[in-house]
């Protein structure tokens, strides 16, 4: 027991190594995580950034920063570098009778690259794939031609091809690898365009954010196979930590509603939890004042929380009320005294958010204590609001 805790503690250290090094803290909403792309869109993603006739309207700009990205790592001398300009891209591009390449470019200027992407570490190669693309891309070429031919192999991590036979890797074809190549090549590119194409430039960050991501859950899973049976153990005990910590996070919320009912009456101040079956994903606690026959009407006091993509956890705490049934642009009307440090949107009239990394740091007692005096301050606004600012 003493060696499994031991072991335990030990791979806790190294995942928690692995998360601070992570170069990009992935927070809110990001498109990637959610579409989850596989081999194919993400070949057609990275295939239209390097096409000069791409939809990012950016002509052969990002091709120019991914050439550059070739010739520092040595994967192309850089005298060559305008054979490959101008290039033609194609994905899922016919080689061999029996395999299609992801990505392919192709200048009219002699430059020919060949991009075989794997997506994930598992993903396998056809039999002798990379052989394959290699006796392909070179044949029938003379010397010269053969030097502005390039077999670009992606992956994860950069590891070598188990297609490739005899070849050698560094020399018939190259490993690049998402976490250090296409990341390094992703910043040049959203560093390079104007601040004023937003779409772009977040489409760009975002994607660099969760390559980011994935490089870390890779490491992390690496790391996982030198600890089996710790890491089951962790798997076999986090959903009841979870459900242990809402528990402990409601009745502590409880013992705050039991301060307010010693101020508020019952009719004026209740206390309802939502979600009640969710394990943890999704809590909600909600205070209404008063009831009316719309529901959408009410106003009162909500909280919060919540599991972000980076797995931090988010609470959200401030006032829901409709806007379109209250008077909120009135001048008096009444607002805690850090509004302007908080968000608010048609629903919410104000809230804050705090993210954590810690469960306990949620269920501390200053914490708890500083909840309590926030809802305390936020409910004779509700009540002032509900009887004063209401539109005709």
């Amino acid at each position: 027991m003493q060696h499994n805790t031991e072991k335990l503690q030990k791979l806790l250290e190294e995942v928690g190594k692995i998360k601070n090094n992570n170069k990009y803290k992935t927070e809110g909403y990001n498109v990637f995580s959610v579409l989850k792309p596989n081999e194919n869109m993400t070949s057609a993603f990275i295939a239209d950034l390097l096409n000069p006739l791409g939809t990012h309207k950016q002509g052969g700009k990002f091709l120019e920063l991914f050439l550059d990205i070739l010739i520092e790592y040595k994967i192309i001398d850089a005298k060559n570098k305008l054979a490959y300009q101008n290039a033609e891209v194609t994905t899922e591009a016919w080689i061999t009778n029996e395999s299609r390449l992801d990505i392919l470019l192709q200048s009219s200027k002699g430059g020919i690259i060949y991009i075989e992407n794997k997506i994930k570490n598992y993903d396998n190669d056809q039999p002798n794939q990379i052989e394959k693309y290699y006796f392909a891309g070179i044949d029938g070429k003379n010397a010269i031609e053969k030097q502005l031919f390039t077999l670009l192999y992606l992956t994860p991590n950069g590891r070598f091809s188990t297609s490739a036979g005899s070849l050698q890797a560094g020399e018939a074809y190259f490993c690049i690898s998402y976490s250090k190549h296409i990341f390094e090549w992703i910043e040049k590119c959203y560093k390079a365009i104007e601040m004023h194409n937003v779409a772009l430039y977040q489409t760009l960050f975002q994607f660099q954010n969760y390559l980011s991501q994935q490089a870390m859950n890779a490491k992390i899973q690496e790391l996982l196979k030198g600890y089996l049976v710790e890491s089951q153990l962790i798997a076999d005990n986090l959903a009841e930590a979870r459900v242990s910590f809402r528990n402990e996070l409601i009745e502590k919320l409880k013992e705050v509603d039991k301060k307010l009912q010693s101020k508020y009456s019952t009719d004026t101040f209740s206390f309802n939890i939502s979600d009640v079956n969710a394990e943890f994903i999704h809590i909600n606690f909600s205070k209404y004042i008063p009831t009316v026959t719309n529901l959408w009407e009410n106003i009162g006091i909500y909280f919060e929380c919540d599991e972000t993509q980076d797995n931090q956890i988010l609470f959200s705490l401030g006032v829901v009320g409709w806007s379109v049934y209250f008077d909120t642009e009135k001048q008096d009307f009444p607002k805690p005294e850090n509004f302007d440090k908080m968000q608010h949107n048609d629903y919410w009239l104000w809230w804050e958010e705090i993210r954590y990394q810690k469960l306990q740091d949620i269920t501390s007692s200053a914490n708890i204590e500083r909840i309590a005096k926030a809802i305390e301050e936020y409910a004779p606004l509700c009540d002032d609001i509900d009887k004063n600012f209401r539109k005709p």
